[in-house]
């Protein structure tokens, strides 16, 4: 039921940000692909209790007005960790997708705040070695909310460069920057 709820929730704040795109003729609909790379931070428990930095890298459509619109974004991150102690290591794969809504609100001429919300699907692949032995552990996709803050850096009228942070309820802490280029 929880994850009917949160999968309703997404659609409808998704669906909140097209029909309003749509009440405003006038305001310029843009369809953005951009790059992404970013920081995650992700609390783990196997082997022992311990915080995971991971590199991820991917890319974000985002499609509406400039107040408000509707985004998917996909990434991809591994990392590998040693426990010596344990004489056991450790190299995940993780990848997930967004799909929600942004807002962004003027802050100064060039500078800009954005709100973001919506659910992430996401999964871990996680291989376990040890002495020399070892196996591949894929836990079920997990569904959970998402929401975030950033600043959108204007230069000039064709580059916009983004830094991000964005917290994944229970699991995660995403540092992202990006940019966009108008043609």
């Amino acid at each position: 039921m929880k994850f009917l709820s949160l999968i309703a929730l997404s659609v409808l704040f998704a669906g909140a940000a097209f029909a309003e795109s749509l009440e405003k003729p006038d305001e310029e609909m843009r369809l953005l692909i951009e790059p992404v790379v970013g920081y995650q931070f992700l609390s783990r428990s196997f082997p022992e209790s311990y915080t995971e930095g991971m590199l991820t890298y991917g890319g974000r459509v985002v499609y509406g007005g400039e107040n408000l619109a509707g985004e998917f974004e996909f990434q991809y991150g591994s990392s590998s960790e040693s426990f010596p102690d344990l004489n056991e290591t450790s190299n995940t794969i993780y990848v997930e997708a967004k799909l929600g809504a942004r807002k962004v609100l003027p802050f100064q001429e060039n500078i800009h705040l954005l709100l973001r919300g919506g659910l992430q699907a996401s999964r871990f692949s996680d291989q376990i070695g040890s002495s020399g032995v070892s196996s591949w552990y894929t836990q079920s996709v997990t569904y959970e909310p998402y929401v975030g803050v950033g600043l959108l850096f204007n230069f000039f009228k064709s580059l916009t460069l983004t830094v991000e942070e964005t917290y994944v309820l229970s699991t995660s802490i995403e540092t992202s920057f990006g940019f966009r280029i108008f043609i």
